[in-house]
């Protein structure tokens, strides 16, 4: 399998919600800007500054459990969308939440997966840290990288957070005096 999928399978939850499958809406915008384009400038400004990582054991463990913690999150989402698939096939009036739960997934799925390719960077960082065997510039990229990755990280998990939100209180008919989504 190509892990790229679970990027592209990303970007496609980017898109607006449409009840015709066949003529999707467009991309948000803010979206592909927050989970793409700043953790990128992030990344090219540390460069650019040559920016060193310097606590990578604190790093590498924030990582790990990052990872552990949004392929539960997965897990659990997967169950949820098991159980009431269902009744979803039978009933078209539950695609909204189809929908939030699967764009969910994918956001927890990439965030997951760039946690533990930063992980294996860290790895990599500690290794060419070492200052006979690399030129300083490898260290830099590699810190650089990490930065994108993180930020990835904390980006794809803000934008499931919502998604998530609204997918359980358009399940489990959460009250209007309760939910969130109605104003004062």
């Amino acid at each position: 399998m190509n892990p790229l999928n679970i990027y592209f399978a990303q970007f496609k939850a980017m898109r607006k919600y449409s009840s015709n499958e066949e003529n999707p809406k467009g991309i948000s915008i803010l979206s592909v800007v927050l989970t793409y384009f700043i953790p990128i400038a992030c990344g090219v400004v540390s460069a650019m500054l040559n920016y060193h990582l310097a606590s990578a054991d604190s790093l590498l463990s924030m990582l790990g459990i990052l990872a552990g913690a949004l392929i539960a999150a997965f897990a659990q989402l997967a169950s949820w969308r098991e159980k009431f698939s269902e009744h979803w096939t039978k009933d078209r009036a539950h695609k909204p939440e189809r929908w939030l739960l699967d764009a969910a997934i994918a956001h927890l799925l990439a965030g997951a997966y760039s946690s533990v390719v930063a992980s294996l960077l860290v790895i990599v960082s500690l290794i060419v840290n070492l200052p006979t065997y690399f030129p300083a510039i490898t260290h830099s990229i590699c810190s650089a990288l990490i930065i994108v990755l993180g930020i990835h990280v904390v980006v794809s998990l803000l934008t499931s957070l919502p998604k998530m939100y609204a997918a359980y209180v358009q399940l489990n008919h959460v009250s209007q005096l309760l939910n969130g989504q109605e104003y004062f």
